[in-house]
Formats: C-alpha cells, sequence, structure tokens
C-alpha cells in the first residue's frame, strides 16, 4: 500500500488489529482515490468480530489508536467496516476487457481482475469468448496485493485434472482435437 506516497506494509496493520480481543480476522486493501493532488491510496479494513458484537466508533477509534501507536500514522484504516466473514468469493460487474483479462468493478467502490488464465479452465484467446461487459459474476478472491485484488472465475467449479486418472488409464493414447 502507498497512502500519502509512503509505502507501508500490510502485516504491520494485521499485527496491531489482532491484538484486539475483539477481531477474529480482518483483510486490509488499498483503495485509489481521486484527491485535489491527484490519486492516492485509502487503506480500507474489513474486521470480522467476535459473535454478538457490533463495529461501533469507540472500537474503530481504538483500532487507529492501535495502529497509530504502535505503527505509523500512514498505517491508519481510513475506513473500517464489519463483515460477517472474510470474504473468499465476492460478486461485482465486469466493467472492461483487455487481451489479459477482465476488469470487475466490486462493492465498496473496489475494483478486482481476473487474468485471462483465471477465467477458465480450457484455453481461451480473449475473455470476450466467455465475458461480456455488464455481466454480473461471483469470483474467488485468489490475492489481495495493496489495491490489486486478483479474482479467479475457474476456481468456482471443479478441476477437470483432479479426476483424470478416473477417466484415463496410465500409458493409455488419447485423440486430442
Amino acid at each position: 500500500l502507498n497512502p500519502g506516497g509512503v509505502r507501508i506494509g500490510t502485516a504491520e496493520i494485521y499485527r496491531q488489529v489482532e491484538q484486539l480481543p475483539e477481531i477474529v480476522e480482518s483483510i486490509v486493501v488499498g483503495q485509489d482515490i481521486a484527491t485535489d493532488a491527484g490519486i492516492d491510496v485509502r487503506v480500507v479494513l474489513f474486521v470480522r468480530l467476535r459473535d454478538g458484537l457490533t463495529l461501533d466508533e469507540p472500537l474503530r477509534e481504538r483500532i487507529r489508536r492501535q495502529c497509530k501507536e504502535n505503527a505509523s500514522p500512514h498505517h491508519v484504516p481510513r475506513k473500517i467496516l464489519q463483515v460477517a466473514d472474510i470474504p473468499r468469493t465476492i460478486s461485482g460487474k465486469i466493467t472492461g476487457l483487455v487481451d489479459f483479462g477482465a476488469f470487475v468493478e466490486l462493492p465498496h467502490g473496489l475494483e478486482g481482475l481476473i487474468h485471462i488464465s483465471e477465467i477458465a479452465w480450457q484455453r481461451l484467446d480473449h475473455p470476450r469468448d466467455i465475458l461480456q461487459v455488464g455481466q454480473e459474476i461471483t469470483a474467488s478472491i485468489i490475492a489481495i496485493e495493496g489495491s490489486r485484488i486478483s479474482l479467479s472465475l475457474k476456481k468456482m467449479s471443479a478441476d477437470p485434472w483432479t479426476n483424470v486418472l478416473t477417466r484415463y488409464q496410465v500409458g493409455s493414447t488419447v485423440k486430442g482435437k
């Protein structure tokens, strides 16, 4: 992440947040936002709390204070949101198709990318072979690195290689297309 032009590591945020007993797990993302000075990164923290707890302003302030006092002011999340569970999948809308993949509009103003190799198990010449702009999709979150959210559609379906030995005998000859 690079908020205010200062490079920070998310591990420092996790280290501080995990010390608070109310928080079960969390995930940090960087969200590009427009400012008067250009583009900046807003640190967004999603937290899953212990059963029966609700994220209120005093807990948000404790999280911010913990990060500021034990890491740095740049590590303080600008936005803290409570989620029922840290998402392993997420829904969104395809906003653009390029040779190398598909851009996806996600909740909370975030954007993800499905690399062409993560769209389908079969080889594709272009993402438009399967996807179209405006299409609603649900994808698996495979990585979050700063403000980059990497998604996979193929991980939402069974891997065809897992049962290849049940369909074919070792040493047999199979004619391809």
